[in-house]
């Protein structure tokens, strides 16, 4: 598994050294040539002057010794050891005679410790026919810059000085190169490192402008967005990105101001209009009922009457729906006033014995522990929040449909759940079932139902610190209510 920068800042730490390491290695590499190419200069220069010197010291009796040495008047080490006089330490001398070397010593070793081997001979033979000089390595020497020189009676001379000190020195250099390289390295990322934290300050508060931002229950739309960026002066674009996100929070700020005012004016409309029917829908239900009543002893056709019934009962249901959508106003302008305990054992108990006479074709059952279990808040809107979930089930199960309504306390909460073994609800719809009207926009419901239920029991939790969820399968549905347990239960 390959390890990565997690932050911008190990990133751009880490891309500065290596930027300087590839610049040190570069520089280092080039350093490095030129030096070694200056100094096997020198030592060119060096072999040559050796090879001037060398050619002077045999040219005068260079054909005396080569003769003596043929006569074996004495050992060619040390008659050539002798004749290397005045040339560097270390250098080797040799002569070519018929493309082999003969004569190979090196000058100022008198005693002959250091006398080359046959196969030092024999690497200086495979360069001995250039006349540029040329690297050898000798077996027992080491390395040797060489170069093949003429006498001025046309004989060969080999002449051969060490390259090692070369090589130290760029051994050397190569060390401290390297050392210098690694502090810079590291000094270039601590550095970098310090100076990317402090350049990418603004980026982190930036985000922590942004994480406050999604904290805020915009949802809910109480809040507004009164958090902004810290301007910063400085031409840079992390300035530029703050200001351009305090232009977007600004323009979301209001966004959710003109959200908020049209979605009041519409809850203030419903709830003018609603306040306003209430009236009107009241006196044309008791007109209707008072006409139902006069005309059940007229013998008037059965359409009049089966008319003057659909009358009655749909100004039944405008007013149930007023009621609803007053309610609802209520709720979202004000928190109930009255807080107490409240039975909620007894409130679903009288729920599902209500809903056991009017849907006598479903199956209802009842799971709630042997003790009361209380809550906190408005008995009113808990009981209309009972009521509603039971209904619910009544509303949009078919006949032969089990449903259970679960009650328990857990902790400081208090838990209501009921479940049904009915369609459930529509996978488009199941996010959305506690928005208001939310089943009449999406499909046709039976006519009792306003489309206000589970919009109601939304805001009755919420107004009570509770919450509202929903699980649906086809089968297998679920609605669970979780409201503030009371203190003193």
């Amino acid at each position: 598994m390959r390890l990565r920068p997690r932050t911008l800042t190990s990133r751009l730490a880490l891309l500065l050294a290596t930027l300087a390491l590839l610049a040190g290695t570069v520089a280092g590499v080039a350093a490095t040539f030129g030096i070694r190419t200056f100094l096997m200069g020198q030592l060119d220069d060096e072999l040559h002057q050796a090879a001037a010197r060398n050619v002077t010291l045999k040219s005068p009796h260079g054909d005396n010794d080569h003769d003596a040495d043929n006569r074996g008047g004495g050992t060619a080490g040390q008659d050539s050891a002798a004749s290397n006089a005045g040339l560097p330490p270390g250098t080797i001398t040799g002569h070519v005679t018929n493309g082999a070397i003969t004569d190979l010593v090196v000058a100022a070793d008198l005693d002959g410790d250091h006398l080359p081997t046959a196969a030092d001979r024999t690497a200086v033979q495979r360069v001995a026919s250039s006349d540029d000089p040329r690297t050898v390595h000798l077996p027992s020497l080491g390395d040797y810059r060489v170069l093949t020189s003429r006498t001025r009676d046309g004989a060969q001379l080999v002449t051969g000085v060490p390259q090692g000190r070369v090589d130290h020195t760029i051994g050397e250099l190569i060390i401290l190169e390297s050392v210098v390289l690694a502090a810079v390295v590291l000094l270039v990322a601590g550095v970098g490192a310090f100076a990317v934290r402090r350049s990418m300050r603004p980026l982190q508060h930036l985000a922590t402008v942004a994480r406050r931002v999604t904290q805020l229950p915009l949802e809910s739309g109480q809040s507004r967005i009164d958090v902004r960026a810290e301007e910063l002066r400085e031409p840079t674009e992390v300035a530029q990105v703050g200001r351009a996100m305090n232009a977007m929070l600004g323009h979301v700020d209001l966004a959710l101001a003109q959200r908020d005012e049209s979605e009041q004016r519409l809850r203030d409309f419903a709830a003018d209009a609603s306040h306003e029917l209430r009236t009107p829908l009241a006196v044309a239900r008791s007109h209707a009922e008072l006409l139902r009543e006069y005309t059940a002893s007229t013998q008037l056709p059965e359409q009049v009457h089966r008319s003057l019934r659909r009358i009655s009962d749909e100004t039944g249901r405008m007013a149930s729906i007023v009621n609803d959508l007053l309610l609802l106003a209520r709720l979202d302008r004000e928190v109930p006033e009255r807080r107490e305990d409240v039975d909620l054992t007894r409130i679903l108990l009288e729920a599902v014995e209500d809903a056991r006479v009017t849907a006598p074709d479903r199956h209802w059952g009842l799971e709630m522990p042997e003790e009361p279990v209380i809550a906190r808040g408005d008995e009113e809107q808990l009981r209309r929040l009972v009521g509603n979930l039971v209904a619910n089930v009544r509303l949009h199960t078919d006949a032969g449909t089990h449903a259970t309504c679960l009650l328990e306390a857990r902790g400081d909460r208090v838990v209501l759940e009921v479940h049904d073994t009915g369609p459930g609800f529509p996978p488009e719809l199941l996010d959305q079932a506690h928005l208001r009207f939310a089943r009449a926009r999406h499909r046709q419901e039976s006519i009792e139902s306003t489309g206000l239920g589970l919009a109601i029991v939304q805001a009755v939790a919420q107004s009570h610190d509770g919450t509202l969820e929903i699980t649906s399968t086809p089968g297998d549905t679920t609605v669970r209510v979780v409201l503030p347990a009371s203190p003193d239960a």
